[in-house]
């Protein structure tokens, strides 16, 4: 895929999708970003579904889902292993943790920084990285985290997410 073709879809995406709304607002508006996982729910509910920049290479998909999970994907896996480490930066929101997160997450799958999507071959998934920078009430940058986010290859399902401050 060349570049001129990229930035047209990138063009269309963002005027099929309009624009992506702040975690600020979201925590604001009183509603979840997630839809519930109660202990009943299965593994494979849907919780919300991403709009997806298509790989380079990679399959057409134009969508990734967080479903519920387990320890191993989706919401519980997020809550469970990376939850405090969202909720510690989530603090500089004013939001809860997993507004800053799902925002992380729309923001990654949707403009990845250059050089992702990476495909692991052994484990058969692409991983998404971009900046996640927190600003001071004047817009300035205090800190640049990279926020990560795992996608299985075969069905475009969200794997995981949390944030590094490893830019590579």
């Amino acid at each position: 895929m060349t570049i001129r073709l990229r930035v047209l879809l990138i063009a269309i995406f963002v005027c099929l999708v309009g624009p992506l709304v702040p975690a600020e607002a979201l925590a604001q508006s009183g509603l979840p970003p997630w839809a519930a996982c109660g202990r009943s729910d299965p593994e494979t509910k849907p919780v919300k579904t991403y709009p997806v920049l298509p790989p380079v290479g990679g399959p057409p998909r134009t969508y990734a889902v967080l479903m519920c999970g387990n320890d191993f994907f989706g919401q519980r896996h997020i809550a469970n292993k990376h939850g405090q480490q969202w909720s510690n930066l989530a603090v500089y929101t004013a939001g809860p943790w997993q507004s800053l997160a799902d925002f992380a997450i729309t923001q990654t799958l949707t403009f990845p920084q250059p050089g992702y999507p990476r495909f692991n071959p052994e484990r058969n998934t692409w991983t998404y990285k971009s900046p996640l920078q927190i600003k001071d009430q004047q817009g300035q940058v205090r800190v640049t985290y990279w926020a990560v986010v795992g996608v299985a290859a075969q069905d475009g399902k969200v794997l995981t997410s949390f944030y590094s401050r490893d830019p590579r």
